[in-house]
């Protein structure tokens, strides 16, 4: 099998509109390491058919020097002699790849765009983010602008191994329409695939091309391992087992409220909380914290000490938890290892990736705790002026108590529950303050924010048709 796979990253939208604008500001490419940031430059150069002025910043040693001289036009005559190759303002997009290796050259950004406004300038660089924070002095703060990429979702390993039947199903569906057991049997599948394989494009690359879960396996672990040897960059500031031991717990604590007690009890909570932080920093882990749920923005209600946490990608998390892509094939019960965590991490994987590229990727989640009874919504999503709860099972079936808790407090007039079943639409609750439940397919969760959109069309097309707003008529259904 010798498969080409073929990046089409929604990132690269993105960055097309950027390059296209008259008035733009260099861009920082932020994500953590091998999720495809040079690729997706490389990329956009070519589509642009632009001249790319690709600068490695590790591999081109004693560029330092270069950089303390706040004059981008001795910068650039610099870079053409290393380069050996002119550079034409309106034609040339410099690259400046891991830029964290010369931190100095964050400075020259600021100067790039005050002197040469029309250049085009794009940053990146593997664990970008700890740099950030121990350079906050040299960062030009409202002169450059982030760009934030993650793994590939879904529908981008559909594009990849060319699926365009899957592609079309997943992209145009709305409700009301029907999906044949058949079709959802192929989703299910390929769903299940991705769930093994995640999106770290290397590993996707990999399968295209070999056909080999066993080839894609040993990527993963050569992944795992690399950001393990990363943590050696930073033992000064902390020790690299603790690193290792929040790495190793992370994946198997998806979806659970994260204890540190848990973790290592003979450790400090600080200490192994700082250890946490780095890891976010550099974007392995994401915190989701607890949101009141009251109204937009989640993150004016945010609660910084309630927490749970994803890892980078669902692929990653099925090696580190022992679960390889024939015992996803053949246990589909296995989607819910530790109570559906591997649901979970994925549900969250596909948030994330269908928020805007230029907005900071964070997720919350709702909770109740008290004596009598605890409650949990897995995730919290902000839709306009509204918040709509979601709820994961990785069956078909599950009782939704913790959903009807948040609707009994809040009254949000949507939910959104994720399964293995067949799409459905009902309504939970009673009366004038009944809550439209829709339940998805989990292959659906990175198309949430379209489908809400096009019920929100919808609805104001029968407002402004019926003089009054529609009503869905279902059953009541509060234990489904």
């Amino acid at each position: 099998m010798a498969t080409t796979f073929k990046f089409e990253r929604r990132a690269t939208e993105f960055l097309q509109a950027w390059s296209r604008s008259e008035i733009r500001k260099p861009l920082v490419i932020r994500g953590a390491r091998q999720v495809g940031k040079s690729f997706l430059v490389r990329l956009l150069a070519e589509k642009e058919d632009l001249d790319l002025f690709e600068v490695n910043l590790e591999r081109l040693p004693g560029l330092d020097g270069v950089f303390q001289e706040p004059n981008p036009t001795r910068i650039l005559a610099a870079l053409e002699l290393r380069l050996r190759k002119r550079a034409d303002p309106d034609r040339t997009l410099l690259f400046l790849d891991e830029i964290q290796a010369v931190p100095e050259a964050f400075r020259s950004l600021r100067y790039f765009h005050e002197e040469w406004p029309a250049l085009r300038v794009i940053a990146a660089g593997s664990l970008l983010d700890l740099v950030l924070q121990d350079h906050e002095y040299s960062i030009p703060v409202g002169r450059i602008e982030y760009v934030h990429l993650l793994p590939l979702t879904f529908e981008e390993f559909l594009c990849g191994r060319d699926n365009e039947p899957a592609v079309r199903l997943l992209t145009r569906y709305r409700p009301g329409l029907e999906i044949a057991k058949a079709e959802h049997e192929a989703m299910m599948a390929e769903f299940r695939t991705f769930v093994a394989l995640g999106g770290m494009p290397e590993v996707v690359s990999t399968f295209l091309r070999t056909g080999s879960f066993l080839e894609a396996e040993r990527v993963k672990g050569s992944l795992l391992a690399t950001y393990r040897e990363d943590f050696a960059k930073y033992r000064r500031r902390i020790p690299e087992e603790r690193l290792r031991k929040i790495l190793d717990a992370v994946p198997r604590r998806i979806g659970s409220k994260l204890r540190y007690v848990d973790i290592d009890p003979n450790e400090r909570s600080r200490d192994l909380s700082l250890a946490l932080d780095l890891l976010c920093r550099a974007r392995l882990v994401h915190r989701i914290h607890h949101a009141s749920g009251q109204g937009v923005p989640l993150g004016a209600s945010r609660d910084e000490r309630r927490f749970k946490v994803l890892f980078l990608d669902v692929g990653l998390v099925s090696t580190a938890c022992g679960l390889d892509a024939m015992a996803l094939d053949e246990f589909p019960d296995l989607l819910r290892v530790n109570e559906g965590a591997l649901a979970e991490q994925f549900v969250g994987q596909e948030l994330l990736g269908s928020l805007p590229h230029g907005r900071t990727p964070e997720l919350h989640f709702w909770m109740r705790e008290a004596k009598s009874s605890t409650a949990e919504v897995d995730y919290l999503l902000e839709h306009g002026p509204r918040v709509v709860p979601i709820e994961v099972k990785a069956g078909r079936t599950g009782r939704l108590r913790s959903l009807h808790q948040f609707v009994r407090a809040h009254h949000p007039p949507l939910a959104v529950r994720l399964n293995s079943d067949t799409p459905s639409d009902l309504l939970i609750g009673e009366g004038s303050t009944s809550t439209r439940l829709l339940s998805l397919p989990l292959y659906f969760a990175g198309q949430v924010q379209r489908i809400l959109t096009v019920i929100e069309a919808a609805g104001k097309e029968s407002v402004s048709a019926a003089g009054q707003p529609g009503r869905l008529h279902r059953p009541t259904a509060d234990d489904q």
